[in-house]
């Protein structure tokens, strides 16, 4: 019986040894985006015992801080107008203007960088920083954000405020979710479950807005940025986790390039509306908005389907101007209407320009 035991015991030992064990520091690295813009590390950040450590210098110096490195005492000294940051590589506090702070996790120098938990980026210089779980993309804002409490959700990209006194309809810029609440338009595919998933996330809550260069829509409606109290960006989650799709309207484009690699993500991975779609194509083109879009072409989404039409949708045009018309520009491969005559670059979107 010992014998059968021991034999036991060692073959499961040796099938230990053969089985790769996968863990979040093994995982793809996160991406970050900078106010609107993706950076590019020689070290990539680093998820370790739960924090998540991105490159100190490279995030300062993108925030108007400069940096100083001591080499003997492994201390990183960085100023922004009047503060004055300074952590030792090792601790697990940091000060700011003579008064200590603690971190969750020590820093650390990997391959010659200095690596710092994500929080204390905001914290340090004010910044707002978030953590978008199913495409793992950090967010950091420095622009200026109101405060104020969200009343009520009419759908998934539009919701009521008091601001200033008055109330408010708050129109989520960059992404655009299915229509459950147009009157002339029926209730789209994915509608109901990403107007849900904002009613559950917003409905009452404290969140702080962001406005890009134009703060009202032509309905009148504000157009901002939203970030909840923990500093997570809620218009990347709805593009992340497949519930709205890519829709931005010139000059409002601060954060295009990450709502654009949102999609694209959220596409591969096949998530929310994207579950029943193609992968998109290798291309990285992306469809360009026209900054004073007609009545017809308020942010209008393709709806999730089948790789080609529907005989069901019976939709034709003759040329991108009727598309355009129709507010249905651009149009996705699968989309009602959608024809290779429409599609000339061959990207699998017609009538993006």
């Amino acid at each position: 019986m010992f014998r059968r035991l021991f034999t036991f015991i060692l073959c499961f030992a040796l099938i230990l040894t053969a089985v790769p064990v996968l863990s979040a520091e093994g995982a793809d690295a996160p991406v970050v985006f900078l106010d609107g813009k993706k950076l590019e590390f020689e070290v990539d950040p680093k998820i370790i015992d739960g924090s998540t450590l991105v490159p100190l210098r490279k995030i300062f110096e993108s925030l108007g801080a400069t940096v100083n490195w001591e080499q003997e005492t492994k201390t990183v000294t960085a100023n922004k107008k009047k503060t004055e940051i300074i952590y030792s590589v090792g601790n697990d506090y940091y000060t700011k203007d003579g008064k200590a702070s603690t971190i969750p996790v020590a820093g650390q120098v990997i391959d010659g960088s200095t690596l710092v938990p994500l929080r204390f980026v905001g914290e340090a210089l004010g910044a707002t920083v978030g953590w978008e779980g199913a495409s793992r993309t950090i967010t950091i804002s420095s622009a200026e954000k109101k405060q104020i409490t969200v009343n009520r959700v009419v759908d998934g990209d539009t919701f009521e405020v008091t601001w200033d006194g008055k109330t408010e309809k708050i129109r989520l810029i960059g992404i655009d979710t299915p229509e459950t609440v147009h009157p002339s338009k029926p209730v789209q595919e994915g509608g109901k479950e990403a107007s849900n998933f904002s009613k559950e996330q917003l409905t009452g809550k404290t969140v702080f807005v962001e406005l890009d260069v134009e703060e009202r829509d032509r309905y009148g409606r504000l157009l901002g940025y939203v970030y909840m109290e923990d500093g997570s960006f809620y218009n990347a989650a709805l593009a992340g986790e497949g519930y709205a799709k890519l829709a931005t309207y010139p000059p409002n484009v601060r954060w295009v390039e990450m709502f654009k690699y949102l999609q694209t993500d959220a596409r591969e991975a096949k998530r929310g509306l994207w579950a029943d779609v193609q992968p998109e194509p290798t291309s990285t083109s992306f469809p360009a908005q026209s900054a004073t879009p007609t009545a017809a072409q308020t942010p209008t989404p393709t709806q999730a389907a089948s790789p080609t039409p529907m005989p069901s949708d019976n939709v034709t045009y003759k040329n991108c101007t009727e598309v355009k018309e129709a507010g249905k520009a651009p149009l996705y491969k699968g989309d009602p209407g959608y024809s290779t005559k429409l599609d000339r670059d061959g990207d699998g979107i017609a009538c993006e320009k």
